[in-house]
């Protein structure tokens, strides 16, 4: 993925389709549609590469069982962004996600 530090996007080209980082809370996803503005002025790495939304490193989670509609979290993790914590959120463990340089 690319970050783009002067639009704050987060996205990856692949098979000549841009793909923009979005969470619609709780899910994160990879999409073809920009993200609304109000996300995109808030993502941002901090000086240690923590991914930073809406002003906060805490609220990713890795979860099983969210009921995507796929069905792929029954038998693997998903991340997914609960801002107001996911603690008490059965089978969640709460992730840092960090943005790693690439050359």
């Amino acid at each position: 993925m690319v970050y783009n530090p002067n639009t704050h996007q987060l996205y990856n080209d692949e098979r000549g389709y841009r793909m923009y980082f979005n969470t619609l809370t709780p899910f994160v996803q990879l999409a073809n549609y920009a993200p609304v503005p109000e996300q995109v002025y808030w993502t941002r790495f901090d000086t240690q590469q923590t991914l930073i939304l809406y002003d906060k490193k805490e609220g990713f989670y890795a979860c099983m069982n969210t009921g995507d509609s796929a069905g792929y979290s029954k038998t693997q993790y998903e991340l997914m962004y609960y801002p107001n914590g996911g603690q008490n959120r059965k089978q969640c463990v709460p992730v840092t996600v960090y943005g790693v340089p690439y050359y």
